[in-house]
């Protein structure tokens, strides 16, 4: 697997957990996680 084919599957795994965090929690919840961590993204 060449390094872009990795980084691509790191992103696409990340936008999995992204939209499983949005399906479980609510709304405003999820605006908190992701103001909180913002200085990681």
């Amino acid at each position: 697997m060449s390094h872009v084919d990795w980084l691509y599957q790191e992103r696409v795994s990340l936008a999995q957990a992204l939209m499983a965090l949005y399906r479980h929690l609510s709304f405003d919840s999820a605006l908190t996680y992701l103001s909180n961590h913002k200085a990681f993204a």
